[in-house]
């Protein structure tokens, strides 16, 4: 169980390091059309910087959401939830988004759970 914990928190670790790629390219091409002649520098329009902005932004985004939260602290979060008199409701909501348990939840469900959990956190 340990050694799967380890290979989902490095396959974390390579979506997050593939977004910084994306990011850096986005980057490189920007700055690159920026040093090539100084007339072209002012040929950068508004559009263009937009799109930079919005892709850098995009893969800034997908990175953070693709393993924004791990198994083990969604497990504590949901444990502070039912400690706090709302075990049935933590059952409704690991239902919900597909299994008995939290083993048998998709990651990517992660997300959608936790802020299930911190609204009846916080109730």
């Amino acid at each position: 169980m340990k050694n799967k914990e380890i290979l989902n928190a490095l396959d974390g670790l390579v979506e997050c390091g593939n977004g910084f790629l994306k990011m850096a390219e986005a980057l490189k091409h920007y700055f690159s059309a920026l040093e090539t002649e100084p007339s072209q520098k002012e040929s950068i329009t508004k559009k263009e910087k937009d799109a930079f902005l919005g892709e850098a932004t995009k893969a800034q985004a997908e990175t953070e959401s693709k393993q924004k939260y791990t198994k083990e602290y969604v497990r504590k979060l949901l444990a502070n939830v039912a400690n706090n008199g709302q075990r049935e409701k933590v059952k409704e909501i690991i239902q919900k988004h597909g299994g008995g348990s939290l083993s048998q939840i998709d990651p990517k469900e992660y997300e959608a759970i936790v802020k299930e959990a911190e609204v009846l956190l916080n109730a």
